[in-house]
């Protein structure tokens, strides 16, 4: 079944879908997605564009004490694997240049990571 033919069963059509979207989850959105987006002229609102606070900066050094994933370390534990893995270790580096970039424009890490995201791509949810 597509959306094509959905009123053939008395369905309605979807008419948004809400993926993560971020300088670390790109794939599902922009190239997945995106020909649904313009076949069937999909809207889109994201979530986690700021990758759960990691391009923020908030992570660069540490966990800080009084963040979500220390108040609710069994809840994020996942989180925090992820973080102490080496794959987050090469994450967290990333954010590191990214933050000198965004200081050498005046700008914050979160400040640019929401720049990138909303430059390239038309949203719905701006």
């Amino acid at each position: 079944m597509t959306a094509d033919n959905t009123p053939r069963y008395n369905l309605i059509a979807p008419i948004a879908e809400q993926p993560q979207y971020n300088a670390f989850h790109r794939e599902r959105f922009e190239v997945e997605y995106a020909p649904l987006y313009d076949q069937y002229k999909y809207g889109t609102t994201i979530w986690s564009p700021l990758a759960s606070g990691l391009l923020t900066g908030k992570y660069n050094d540490g966990i800080p004490e009084d963040s979500r994933f220390a108040t609710n370390k069994s809840f994020f534990e996942g989180s925090i694997k992820a973080l102490e893995s080496e794959e987050g270790k090469a994450k967290i580096q990333k954010v590191r240049d990214l933050t000198k970039i965004a200081e050498e424009l005046g700008g914050t890490v979160a400040q640019l990571s929401l720049a990138w995201y909303v430059l390239p791509i038309s949203f719905n949810s701006r």
